[in-house]
C-alpha cells in the first residue's frame, strides 16, 4: 500500500520490472483523480477501506 497515485505507482512497476509481481487488483494506491487533503487523514481512510476490502475478499 502507498500514498502515491496510480499513474506514480504504475510506472515505477514497470521501470523496475516488478508490475508481475503486484497485479492490478492488489496494488493499494491513491486514485489519479484523488485530491490529497491533509497526510494523516488520507493515510487513515485509506488504510480502512483496503483493510475491509482485503478481509471482504
Amino acid at each position: 500500500m502507498t500514498m502515491r497515485r496510480t499513474c506514480e505507482l504504475d510506472f515505477a512497476l514497470l521501470n523496475y520490472g516488478l508490475d508481475e509481481f503486484f497485479s492490478p487488483g492488489r496494488r493499494y494506491c491513491l486514485s489519479n483523480d484523488y485530491v490529497k487533503t491533509q497526510d494523516i487523514e488520507d493515510k487513515t481512510g485509506t488504510v480502512h477501506f483496503r483493510v475491509t476490502d482485503l478481509v471482504h475478499s
